[in-house]
Order: C-alpha cells, then structure tokens, then sequence
C-alpha cells in the first residue's frame, strides 16, 4: 500500500482506502533513499530475521523524504517488533 498521512477526519476520496496502522514498538532503519539502499536494508532484516525474529508481523512502515526536484533523499524503515 502507498499512502501519505491523513488526519483521522479527513475525506477519503473515491477509490481510495483509510488504513490505521497501529501503535507499536519500532526499530527504525535509515537508508540513503535511493531504490537499491531501501532493497539492501530489506535484505538485511530478512537474513538477520528469516523467521520473524523479534518483529511483531504487525505493520511495517516506510517513510520517504523528498528532496526539492521530487526524488528521494531518504527513507526510514519502521519495523514492528514485539515488548
């Protein structure tokens, strides 16, 4: 799912879908925002973690940053993890 932050009263327009990703405990992974670095920290976390590991398997969130020409300048990998 791609998305962007809404307040919780805002319109949702036609075709589109509210998703509420709950509170919980993250580890958070910084990368260079590049396609390549955001795939690297992925593969990361699977090898550390091929069997969930201390992940919740809640929700897992990515923030992109956006530099003024529009391209990404970073991104932030919010993983759920359990306690």
């Amino acid at each position: 799912m791609v998305g962007r932050a809404a307040a919780p009263d805002a319109e949702v327009p036609s075709g589109l879908a509210r998703v509420t990703v709950p509170a919980q405990r993250c580890l958070v992974i910084t990368t260079d925002g590049s396609i390549a670095g955001v795939q690297r920290a992925w593969a990361g976390v699977w090898a550390e973690w091929p069997t969930g590991g201390p992940r919740a398997l809640i929700a897992d969130v990515e923030h992109w940053r956006m530099g003024p020409a529009g391209q990404p300048v970073s991104a932030d990998i919010y993983l759920g993890v359990r306690g």
